[in-house]
């Protein structure tokens, strides 16, 4: 059953000091949510993500693909060093051993 859709339930009360109950009822304010809309968005998050409430230090979703997207774009010019640079020089000298050999040939003996 959803818990953000049911009203007809028996209705229960959380107490909160003054303070806690403001800052509830600013973020209820800011997702555009009643009171008992945000309580109940809050136990399906934590239910659904299993983050821990009590640890404010959680690992921020976006430093974490910040922190992934650092390190892909280091193994990527890693990569670019050390395998496609050599590569890529290799195949500059096939090119131009051949565009020598295709002069002399050409400048070679006439073969019409």
């Amino acid at each position: 059953m959803n818990q953000l859709t049911t009203d007809n339930e028996k209705t229960r009360h959380v107490t909160a000091s003054s303070a806690t109950f403001a800052d509830f009822e600013k973020l209820a304010d800011q997702y555009g949510l009643t009171n008992k809309g945000l309580l109940a968005a809050m136990v399906q998050y934590f239910k659904a993500t299993k983050a821990d409430p009590r640890d404010p230090k959680a690992d921020n979703p976006t430093d974490a693909i910040k922190a992934l997207d650092r390190r892909l774009i280091s193994f990527i010019k890693q990569q670019e060093k050390e395998q496609l640079r050599p590569i890529k020089d290799e195949l500059i000298l096939i090119s131009r051993k051949l565009y020598e050999l295709g002069c002399n040939y050409q400048s070679g003996p006439d073969f019409k």
